[in-house]
């Protein structure tokens, strides 16, 4: 493995919150939590960060790109305008190119495109939208998911709707801004500026980024408890006696009866999603 492999291409379990943390247990050179692939992902990028539109504009057509790991392709996309109360299908608008089993096996590699048109009114009246990607059961979480690395987290990615102020108009805010400078902003004659020229927002989580930590960062220090985990023990193991993490997390008790209500397995899926923390596990399914 090189250097990257060892050290930076790693998704570890919550409890493993430094870098000595890893040492100590050894698992830098552990195998299990390499990542070797991608797990499914999608995008929105239109409307584009700080895109303005007329609420007197009927229709707006949402966009943006998916992939997914295993030489696999998400089957399905869907948004919401709701929090995930209700999901529309997108439209897959642009496929791979076909694949050549000589040389891949069957298997594919490149991101979909998909698109939705929606009303502008339907806009006016949320204030965030919302996509997932499905491949068969697997699909992505509702919230990201900490680790020390960093790595691999695949929510459900989110743009935030606002109304231009004094104008009747909406503007969108994503995670963060891509570009390096405004001026390689992606259509940027259609963006929202204020009287300075400058963007409103660097992006809603990146403008919130102390608060985002503080929500989903682990619930014990840096120290504690280290000298008592062991290599080859799960997370598990020690899930018991550190049960402030689950004091402010969902509590999966709902039972599933024969005709389970519709939609309950979707938010199972994202609640199943946020919650596996099983130490095999977090390498190979986030």
């Amino acid at each position: 493995m090189n250097w990257y492999h060892i050290y930076d291409n790693r998704v570890f379990p919550k409890n493993v919150v430094s870098r000595e943390t890893a040492t100590k247990l050894g698992i830098w050179n552990d195998l299990e939590y390499r990542i070797d692939d991608r797990n499914i992902q999608s995008i929105i990028w239109s409307p584009a960060h700080c895109e303005k539109i007329p609420k007197s504009q009927e229709k707006y057509v949402l966009g943006g790109y998916a992939y997914n790991g295993g030489g696999r392709v998400p089957d399905r996309i869907m948004v919401t305008l709701n929090g995930g109360e209700d999901w529309r299908t997108a439209r897959i608008a642009r496929k791979a190119d076909p694949i050549d089993h000589t040389e891949t096996f069957g298997m594919n590699f490149c991101w979909i495109h998909w698109e939705l048109e929606v009303q502008v009114a339907d806009l006016a009246q949320t204030s965030e939208i919302a996509v997932a990607a499905w491949d068969g059961q697997n699909t992505q979480p509702e919230k990201p998911t900490w680790n020390l690395m960093g790595m691999m987290n695949n929510p459900w990615f989110r743009v935030k709707v606002h109304t231009v102020p004094g104008e009747e108009a909406l503007w969108f805010e994503h995670p963060t801004r891509v570009e390096k400078a405004q001026d390689w902003a992606y259509q940027k004659d259609k963006l929202y500026v204020l009287e300075d020229g400058k963007l409103p927002s660097s992006g809603w989580m990146t403008e919130m980024k102390e608060k985002v930590t503080e929500v989903y960062a682990p619930k014990w220090e840096a120290g504690e408890g280290t000298e008592e985990l062991v290599k080859d023990q799960g997370w598990e193991h020690y899930s018991g006696r550190r049960p402030s993490f689950f004091d402010n997390a969902p509590k999966m008790v709902t039972a599933v009866v024969e005709s389970p209500p519709p939609g309950c397995f979707e938010h199972f899926f994202a609640l199943f999603g946020f919650m596996r923390i099983s130490r095999k596990e977090a390498t190979h399914s986030y």
